[in-house]
């Protein structure tokens, strides 16, 4: 939609003079006193990363929209498992200013869905940073108009999504980071939404964390982390409250990373539905694990990333359960 392009344009424009700002305040010697908080890369230089690879997934997921998954007979059933695989390239390209501001426009590789970010980093002497950026989905996704249809092949029409975010990491050299996002959710037709004023799926969702790495005998970190958020949706029987936490274990030997999570959380929405009479609840529980190998084979600034990821939503209504399996695996180039 034109809206969103505009909106995501003046997000960009707004953020380069703040990146600019944070750089003459610090020169003026107000911030950090001549101190590149951004060790490593030199002042004017570009830096990044680029990775290619893919990902098999097998659920049973409703709400997605697949080929394999146009058909349901009965709305009182979990729905069979289907496959999909899908190819991508991710990248975070960066250029580095004076007094260790980066300007930078990536794919954040932590989220699930793809996305294209452009924001700055302001790093300061204490270790901590500051990065505020701007984000759109880079491909449309796809929804069901209508993904109540039962006995005859549902239709899929396209989802916009796209935001803003700010995070605090290392505050004030801590382990402890913080982070706030608002998300647009914009859905081209939306057909159920027409149908029953209460399912619209339009709106905004508020999200809001903090985690604390603690790290020890070196090799070693773990990071509990909590999320809240709130959507706040046009149908209010798709507006909800969610909480999510997670736990992260990593392990650095030698030219590998491994790293170990598990999460759990749930949403509580807001009103009765108009299709099954009563309001939703879904308890989600999740885990990963995935290894790095850096400079593998002895190819220099390259890495190769393997993993695999279990998550399960149990809702009180069956349509909505799930469960997902996922493996991945990625190589990519640093410079």
């Amino acid at each position: 939609m034109k809206t969103k392009y505009i909106i995501i344009f003046l997000m960009i424009i707004m953020i380069t003079p703040v990146a600019i700002f944070a750089e003459n305040y610090t020169e003026s010697g107000h911030g950090e006193h001549g101190h590149n908080g951004h060790e490593g890369h030199r002042d004017g230089a570009f830096s990044g990363m680029i990775q290619t690879g893919g990902v098999w997934m097998n659920t049973t997921n409703q709400l997605d929209a697949d080929s394999d998954n146009k058909f349901t007979k009965t709305l009182n059933e979990d729905a069979d498992a289907y496959n999909n695989i899908d190819l991508f390239i991710l990248f975070d390209l960066r250029y580095t200013l004076s007094f260790g501001t980066q300007l930078y426009l990536s794919t954040p590789f932590e989220d699930e869905d793809p996305v294209l970010a452009c924001g700055f980093v302001k790093n300061f002497s204490n270790g901590s940073n500051i990065d505020i950026s701007a984000f759109f989905e880079i491909y449309r996704g796809k929804i069901w108009k209508d993904p109540y249809l039962t006995n005859e092949n549902r239709s899929e029409t396209n989802v916009d999504a796209y935001g803003t975010a700010i995070r605090y990491k290392n505050i004030m050299g801590t382990g402890f980071s913080a982070n706030y996002k608002y998300q647009i959710i914009n859905v081209d037709k939306d057909i159920i939404g027409e149908k029953y004023f209460d399912l619209k799926r339009d709106g905004g969702i508020h999200y809001a964390g903090i985690e604390y790495k603690f790290s020890f005998e070196k090799n070693h970190q773990i990071t509990p982390s909590i999320e809240i958020s709130d959507g706040r949706i046009d149908g209010k029987s798709n507006s909800f409250k969610g909480f999510d936490g997670k736990l992260t274990y990593s392990w650095n030997i030698s030219s590998y990373i491994l790293e170990l999570s598990g999460s759990i959380g749930g949403k509580e929405y807001q009103k009765i539905s108009p299709i099954f009479n009563k309001k939703r609840h879904d308890k989600e529980y999740g885990t990963m694990g995935m290894v790095m190998w850096l400079n593998p084979l002895g190819f220099n600034k390259w890495i190769a990333t393997i993993g695999i990821e279990y998550k399960v939503s149990d809702a009180n209504i069956n349509f909505y359960d799930s469960r997902t399996i996922a493996i991945f695996s990625t190589i990519g180039y640093q410079f």
